[in-house]
């Protein structure tokens, strides 16, 4: 700990970036045609000097700009973190080209150990990186709509939510047949995702939408800010939170929502996932929604949700040496998080996730059980037994503050897991990319609260 500390002033900025550079987007990627051999050998080139250490050689393939925030100290923190996350790198099958405007992309197909990532390198006109993402593998399975689904009685239909200077790209699904339906305002969770919260082959929000729809029930979903605009993930060196990432752009979506003519604005709803659950007292305090559902909503203060979970995990893989000093590490940082004050001064990679102190001190200060509790407005929560991100522990925090109110529901599914996917094994993460759909059930029960049955 005193080594970091020691890096704490002088390498705070590069650290901040690091956010941005490990980035896991949820993003789709098509195969492209677009080839350029030049770029491509120093793409390999690079991979290459990672999995061999030679970082020194690696930076020599950045473009002054990159070369200049990111050194080959924290190049070698950067892939020793990837393994950890990932398991051992063992090789790249696959690499091809895309071109988005200007900038040339070069994808690189990497099988580690545990799950397979995608390292993408952007390159100038100069053939340098000029930025490195690692991002997850082409699903080899795509999406399908669920069985309980028929597309012939729904319709879709593109929509832009502005939110401050952002467009955030969004969808409005609702029935075919009638108007003025009632309304649910989705809002995703923890990490860059976009509007299906898409997982693998897997779209959990698309699921919901398409399940409403089929009765009587419009939605709306956006991507989520820091999908669409990942320099906003370079927000540590502005005192990034979760107003930024989630709230402000759920309540222009609530705003949005109330704007479309299909819409009876008396009957909008919301509805939250996990850290988006969590965030919903607060967003309904501004929108004043109908009634909300949240499902996953984490209880616990929230390091503590990070710190059950990576317990779980490591637990289930059969814990190495190395995975117990990493938590031995993350419980340091969750301390550090109970310590907090304004005058605290800890980089962001001293903290859980490496998020700022300013997101730390806004969810440290912010009770959702207690804000819920003074809303004065139906709820309905879900947890799932499989799911081991939020828990009965956290269930029985929001029930017993929720004890004395008679228009709050809990449903408590035992098959399902945290995306509410059926499964009669304990859930791992390597679950999330099977390919699943969400339960008929769960979303049948919310379409009754919806509809006040």
């Amino acid at each position: 700990m005193l080594n970091k500390l020691k890096f704490r002033k002088a390498e705070k900025k590069t650290k901040a970036l690091l956010t941005v550079i490990l980035l896991f987007v949820g993003m789709q990627i098509s195969q492209a045609q677009y080839t350029d051999s030049t770029k491509t050998y120093v793409a390999q080139k690079f991979l290459g000097n990672l999995s061999s250490g030679d970082f020194g050689g690696a930076v020599r393939s950045f473009s002054w700009d990159l070369a200049g925030t990111l050194n080959q100290y924290w190049l070698k923190v950067i892939w020793e973190s990837v393994q950890k996350q990932n398991g051992k790198y063992m090789g790249c099958y696959n690499t091809y080209t895309d071109r988005v405007t200007d900038e040339v992309l070069i994808y690189q197909e990497c099988r580690f150990e545990q799950i397979d990532k995608q390292l993408k390198l952007v390159f100038d006109k100069e053939n340098k990186i000029k930025s490195i993402h690692f991002v997850p593998a082409r699903p080899t399975v795509m999406y399908e709509i669920p069985t309980y689904v028929d597309l012939s009685f729904m319709v879709e239909t593109d929509v832009t939510i502005r939110s401050g200077k952002y467009n955030l790209q969004a969808t409005f699904s609702y029935p075919m047949n009638g108007t003025h339906f009632p309304t649910i305002v989705m809002v995703a969770g923890e990490g860059p995702c976009d509007m299906d919260v898409s997982k693998g082959p897997n779209k959990f929000f698309k699921d919901l939408a398409c399940g409403f729809a089929m009765n009587g029930i419009a939605s709306l979903r956006f991507n989520k800010r820091t999908y669409q605009y990942p320099e906003v993930n370079d927000a540590p060196l502005t005192g990034f939170t979760p107003n930024e990432e989630i709230i402000e752009d759920a309540i222009a979506a609530v705003r949005s929502a109330k704007s479309i003519l299909a819409v009876d604005t008396t009957r909008v709803f919301l509805l939250g996932h996990g850290l988006g659950a969590h965030l919903l007292p607060l967003i309904a305090q501004t929108t004043k929604p109908k009634g909300m559902m949240l499902i996953g909503a984490p209880g616990l203060p929230y390091e503590d949700v990070v710190y059950n979970t990576q317990t779980y995990i490591n637990n289930i893989a059969g814990t190495s040496n190395l995975e117990i000093q990493d938590l031995v590490s993350l419980k340091e940082r969750v301390d550090s998080v109970k310590l907090l004050n304004d005058s605290s001064d800890f980089a962001p990679y001293e903290l859980p996730l490496e998020m700022p102190v300013s997101y730390w001190m806004f969810l440290k200060n912010y009770n959702a059980v207690k804000t819920a509790a003074a809303l004065y407005l139906p709820m309905f929560f879900i947890y799932g037994g499989r799911d081991f991100q939020t828990t009965t522990a956290d269930m029985e925090v929001w029930k017993k503050a929720m004890a004395n109110k008679n228009n709050v529901q809990f449903k408590f599914y035992e098959n399902l897991n945290y995306y509410l996917h059926f499964g009669d094994k304990p859930s791992t993460p390597d679950e999330y990319i099977q390919k699943k759909q969400a339960s008929k059930v769960a979303i049948d029960e919310m379409s009754k609260f919806v509809m006040g049955k």
